[in-house]
């Protein structure tokens, strides 16, 4: 019975740690590709392993990004226990973000 107990144990744990984390594991996601021109980014946030992501998304290859003016943006609210978090990316102005998205922190 303890043998039993402990492989369920373990898989509870990573089960747990992952959703707490939100991280999504690249290994067994199946992320659509990215419009031309466009390369997939992946923001690893508050993830620890290397293969897991906090979110990802489609950003201009080797130019200007599309950056979002937050001034005259409307974003909605997040899930509770969630907030927003904003990726500034290669945007260099304090008001611009690349790309926002809720997470649990």
């Amino acid at each position: 019975m303890r043998k039993l107990l402990v492989p369920i144990f373990c898989i509870l744990s990573i089960a747990v740690s992952a959703y707490a984390s939100d991280c999504l594991d690249v290994r067994a996601a199946d992320f659509g590709s990215c419009r031309p021109g466009e390369e997939r980014v992946y923001l690893q946030g508050a993830c620890t392993k290397l293969y897991e992501v906090e979110n990802t998304y489609c950003s201009p290859v080797n130019s200007t990004p599309y950056c979002i003016n937050l001034r005259a943006l409307d974003v909605g609210p997040c899930a509770y226990g969630q907030k927003r978090i904003y990726v500034q990316g290669k945007c260099n102005r304090a008001y611009e973000i690349e790309h926002t998205y809720c997470a649990k922190r």
